[in-house]
């Protein structure tokens, strides 16, 4: 499914996405205390998250190197690997509450105006407001969906091929972030039918949000990391007299 040498390879493009969300649930009735110590606020899985994006985000900035190999219609798209690369390093501050998680910090010395509108009593913007928390995860569940699911369709019914010299080529993630992007945009149906089907909150036994936004970071680094990759192979630009 993925050229290794063209693309990501693929230890990290399938078999961590395909192996951590089910390794995880078959710990729920194996080993139940290490799926909770995973899946818990503060959990495993959310400081593996923060690992994920700080790795992506060191390698990204490599980009940067490469980005005069873009395709001329392209060029602009610096700046949009430089907002992805900023959005990959403020989601893993928030999760760890910028230092409060590591235990820089208790809940009392939140400053008072944070404190009075943070629901959680911490250094952070997503508990300040359901859009700030939902928001931005929503945009790239929205963002995976139009890319894998309705780009592929679109582009078959117009035969349509990316090319390096094309500026969405450089835009649109490639088949590396399949299997990642099959867990954004699954992993939260078991709580959605739930509240759907039922009119209740969901239990925490279906809501799995720590996974979620884990496969969401994933599929974010991947994305970079396969630009930088497939970046580099291209040539030089020629040097203009």
């Amino acid at each position: 499914m993925i050229d290794r040498s063209h693309d990501v390879p693929a230890w990290l493009a399938v078999w961590v996405p395909a192996l951590v969300y089910p390794v995880l649930l078959l710990a729920i009735p194996l080993f139940p205390s290490f799926y909770d110590f995973m899946q818990r606020k503060e959990g495993g899985i959310e400081y593996l998250l923060v690992v994920v994006l700080l790795a992506g985000v060191v390698i990204g900035l490599r980009v940067f190197k490469y980005t005069d190999r873009l395709p001329p219609g392209g060029r602009w798209l610096k700046w949009f690997y430089g907002i992805a690369l900023f959005g990959m390093f403020v989601f893993a501050g928030e999760e760890l509450s910028w230092g409060q998680h590591l235990g820089l910090w208790s809940s009392e010395d939140v400053p008072e105006f944070i404190a009075a509108h943070n629901d959680q009593t911490e250094t952070n913007l997503h508990n300040m407001s359901n859009a700030l928390d939902q928001g931005p995860i929503n945009v790239i569940v929205v963002g995976t969906f139009l890319a894998f699911v309705i780009l592929p369709i679109v582009r078959k019914a117009r035969g349509l091929t990316m090319r390096p010299d094309q500026a969405d080529y450089w835009f649109w993630p490639t088949r590396a972030g399949v299997v990642s992007a099959i867990g954004v945009l699954l992993i939260p149906f078991p709580k959605r039918i739930y509240e759907w089907t039922t009119g209740e909150v969901a239990p925490n036994e279906l809501r799995h949000s720590e996974f979620h936004e884990f496969y969401v970071g994933l599929l974010m680094t991947i994305y970079i990391i396969s630009i930088l990759i497939r970046l580099r192979q291209m040539p030089e630009p020629a040097d203009e007299d």
